[in-house]
């Protein structure tokens, strides 16, 4: 199964909302884990799908970019998260992305509103 098959999968399921919490998604391309969660994010606790430690087999192809788009257009909660970018340019590419720093730390973290994007997210999950 490829990697947006298990995160489809992951989304879509009533563990994602209620019961499993985070998860590793694999293929030969790339690897990541993924994790429901909440942050204290515009005013509010709001519920997100975090993403951690992306490895891609080949960086500098969008395999990642690809994926994390995916995960924001099937994401049914509030926002997604992507935690801890190492990566300066990783890092500039969300913010150019309209991603939006969390914090400033060494390794910061961004995130996205559902809102943007939503029609896309409304097709998806059709």
């Amino acid at each position: 199964m490829d990697i947006l098959q298990q995160l489809r999968e992951f989304v879509k399921s009533p563990q994602a909302c209620f019961g499993r919490k985070k998860t590793w998604v694999v293929d030969e391309t790339m690897s990541a884990r993924i994790e429901r969660s909440s942050h204290l994010l515009e005013g509010g606790t709001r519920l997100t799908i975090d993403i951690f430690e992306i490895e891609v087999e080949k960086p500098g192809h969008g395999t990642g970019m690809a994926f994390i788009k995916e995960t924001h257009v099937l994401n049914p909660f509030w926002g997604t998260c992507i935690m801890n970018v190492t990566n300066a340019r990783f890092a500039e590419r969300l913010r150019k992305d309209q991603w939006m720093p969390i914090d400033g730390g060494e390794h910061p973290s961004f995130f996205k509103n559902a809102s943007i994007g939503l029609g896309k997210r409304l097709n998806a999950l059709d």
